[in-house]
């Protein structure tokens, strides 16, 4: 999920794929609990995804410290 991290945040902006990655990790980690109780696919489910997000990330970051 880095490089298309990456490229999204060279053609977006990385404050905004930041902004977005960490709104859509924050909602899926929030979840847990629910998915916890709904079966252990739900939750790996919700993992996989705060996964992916944290995975665009870093590319974001870069983007700010370029400009830094």
């Amino acid at each position: 999920t880095e490089i298309p991290g990456g490229f999204l945040s060279l053609k977006f902006g990385a404050k905004i794929v930041l902004g977005l990655v960490v709104l859509v990790g924050s909602f899926f980690t929030v979840l847990i609990p629910l998915a916890a109780n709904l079966g252990w696919i739900v939750l790996a489910l919700c993992r996989l995804i705060i996964g992916l997000c944290h995975g665009a990330m870093w590319p974001a970051f870069a983007g700010f410290w370029a400009q830094w």
